[in-house]
């Protein structure tokens, strides 16, 4: 391979006769010359290639030598490139030094002695040759001590590896030999281990040879047998049993012998406390020849399964006595809920009638439905579930306590479902007779106390108008007019006292009797809210005052006027009621996207915690109340009104702090929003 060993030599000059003239002359060096016109030009062709000397042009038109040369200085990598300048002009020593201190190496004037451009240029050029000679000499040396650092690396790991081969070899001979030394060891404490292992074990173990002589018994033979192993070895069945228990387990023996393979057995052995079941599981043994020398046997006491077998035996069958004679139809079902058995089917129904299909092939579609949906269930999520069903039987529903459990297999999988339905219509028409007399009985308690209540309510108004009318009549020419207008506002205002009692007492049996209406209509609800205040401010109390507030922008709603007048009307004489003090009772309307809302602040007398969770319920009042007068319908009657519009009725309230009262009612106002 040919390799290019000319080296670049740059010239820099913005004459392009002035380049010509170096490249003749330069020519003769056989370099590779590269020529730029400028210094932008000249510091790109630096940025790219590696010069051995630069023959830069001071005077230059934009960018002259001087830059050019400072910005060269300024690249760390073209720091040591030789720079000759070249001038035509300037030849005052100042600028020669201006020169050298740019860094150059030599400052050459024109005309240029073409002689001395050439020595000055091949010095140059043999010390950039000997640089890159011992650039390339270093890089060799270097290559050369890394691949003698390698050499030496590899001979120190091969005496490394020998030393540990050698090691290795001592440390393997060593442990053979103690290897050896363990296997004896080992062998003996794995014969204790065998023995403790059978001694141990909770079955009767033992070893025959072939003519059927004990060789070997554990520790639970001794135990059962009452016989040390010592008195066992060296002698047969038939030396230590009756005959008649040792004939079978001397021919099952022979058995195991000519059958050449295992075999369980069941077997009688006589004890201190009875005869005792054993399965006996018997095997042939063999020399490493292959010759079969004798028979080993595990005997697993069952004596107990059996008797526990037999007890569950008993146990089930109990059992089925119990359930075919109890009222409890009992079945299972498979994954697909086809019946697979059944006990005690309903008389509509036999048992062969059922094995095999559905519930939607025994009864109605709608029956089958809700009957499937809780199989289903249960089948999904493992868990079983009880719930009360009913079933259209003939021209008869039938009520049921339906209890559903899942079956498993051994790997918990739900193989289907195992239920058990009591008819319970008798006892649920009996619960439903016996919900009608204690609805009877409440029925009659709350007419005792409304009787009662309307007694007292009706009576103190009625007497305050008659007491006003009667004085009226008697007195009413002498007195003054002012004297007069109290008595005809005692009397308007008792009759507006029972007109209220009145209308909650409608608007509850409406609302019971599911006649009360709703009839959203549009509505000016704070116009309507403004003449409802002024109607309650004329009969309130001059130490009450009402103060109303309004948040909402839009003015129409679709609300229900009458059930709303209800509602706010109870609410404020309610706050004004029981303030007995006096005081501010704040009125506060707001709308949403959704809702309208109400809220009356009043700083009354409050309301126990106690009572707060009793406040709706019908003729309900505080504890402490004491003489405040009231019916206890008030926020029920406002409950019923909320209920039949969707609203809500929240409560918070501080003992001796006062009650704010917050109603939500839905908007139904479709196109305006407030």
């Amino acid at each position: 391979m040919h390799l290019d060993n000319r080296v670049n030599i740059l010239l820099v000059d913005d004459q392009p006769t002035n380049l010509l003239a170096l490249e003749a002359v330069l020519e003769c060096l056989g370099q590779n010359l590269v020529k730029a016109t400028s210094g932008e030009q000249a510091l790109k062709y630096l940025l790219q290639e590696e010069f051995a000397v630069i023959l830069l042009d001071v005077q230059m038109p934009g960018m002259d030598g001087f830059e050019t040369a400072k910005l060269i200085r300024s690249r760390p990598t073209l720091q040591h490139t030789p720079i000759i300048f070249i001038t035509a002009i300037n030849r005052e020593d100042a600028y020669v030094f201006k020169g050298y201190s740019l860094g150059a190496v030599d400052y050459l004037l024109k005309p240029i002695v073409p002689d001395i451009l050439l020595s000055k240029v091949n010095v140059f050029l043999s010390l950039f040759k000997m640089t890159r000679e011992v650039k390339q000499q270093a890089v060799q040396l270097k290559l050369t001590n890394k691949e003698l650092e390698r050499e030496i690396s590899k001979r120190q790991q091969a005496e490394v590896a020998l030393r540990q081969a050698n090691d290795e070899l001592e440390i393997k001979v060593r442990e053979r030999t103690a290897a050896l030394v363990k296997t004896n060891i080992a062998l003996r404490e794995s014969e204790q281990r065998l023995q403790a292992i059978l001694d141990n074990s909770p079955a009767v173990i033992y070893l025959k040879d072939l003519e059927g002589r004990y060789i070997l018994v554990n520790r639970q033979y001794e135990i059962t047998r009452h016989l040390t192993r010592y008195e066992v070895i060296g002698k047969t069945d038939r030396d230590i049993f009756p005959p008649e228990i040792a004939a079978p387990l001397v021919a099952n023996d022979r058995m195991v012998i000519e059958a050449g393979s295992a075999l369980e057995f069941e077997e009688v052995i006589p004890l201190d406390d009875g005869r005792h079941t054993y399965i006996a599981l018997k095997f042939p043994l063999y020399h490493s020849d292959g010759t079969c020398y004798g028979v080993c046997g595990i005997s697993t006491d069952i004596t107990k399964r059996i008797q526990t077998q037999e007890a569950l035996r008993i146990s089930e069958e109990r059992f089925r006595v119990a359930i075919e004679n109890s009222p409890i139809i009992v079945f299972n079902q498979d994954t697909e809920l086809c019946y697979t058995w059944i006990c005690n089917p309903t008389a509509n129904y036999l048992e062969e009638d059922l094995i095999g299909k559905s519930d939607f092939e025994l009864v109605s579609a709608e029956d089958a439905q809700r009957l499937m949906a809780i199989k289903r269930q249960v089948l999904a999520t493992g868990v079983g579930m009880r719930q009360e069903i009913f079933l259209t039987v003939g021209e008869e529903v039938r009520y049921y306590d339906l209890a559903v459990e899942p079956l498993f297999n051994s790997a918990r999988d739900v193989i289907g479902i195992t239920c058990a339905a009591m008819d319970i219509t008798e006892q649920k028409q009996a619960k439903e007779i016996s919900r009608a007399l204690e609805a009877e009985k409440e029925l009659r308690r709350v007419q005792l106390r409304f009787f009662s209540m309307a007694s007292h309510e009706f009576r103190t108004p009625l007497g305050t108008i008659l007491g006003s009318a009667q004085i009226l009549e008697s007195c009413a020419q002498d007195w003054p007019e002012s004297k007069r207008l109290r008595n005809l506002h005692r009397i308007k205002s008792a009759a507006k006292h029972l007109n209220q009692l009145l209308d909650d007492i409608l608007t509850i049996n409406r609302a019971e009797t599911g006649k009360l209406e709703f009839n959203p209509q549009p509505l000016e609800l704070e116009k309507f809210c403004q003449k409802l205040l002024e109607e309650i401010q004329i009969n309130a109390n001059s130490k009450h005052s009402i103060v109303f507030t309004s948040k909402i922008r839009n003015q129409n709603f679709r609300l229900d006027e009458r059930l709303l007048r209800s509602i706010l009307t109870n609410l404020l004489t309610n706050a004004i009621k029981y303030s007995p003090q006096g005081g501010e009772v704040h009125f506060t309307l707001t709308s949403s996207q959704d809702a309208v809302t109400f809220q009356i602040q009043d700083q009354g007398i409050g309301i126990p915690p106690e009572d707060q969770h009793h406040l709706l319920e019908l003729f309900h009042r505080g504890k402490n109340v004491e003489k405040i007068p009231g019916t206890g319908l008030g926020l029920s009657v406002v409950k019923k009104c909320l209920d039949l519009q969707g609203g809500q009725i929240s409560f918070k309230s501080e003992v001796g702090v006062g009650t704010t009262v917050t109603v939500m009612i839905p908007r139904r106002d479709e196109g305006m929003r407030g």
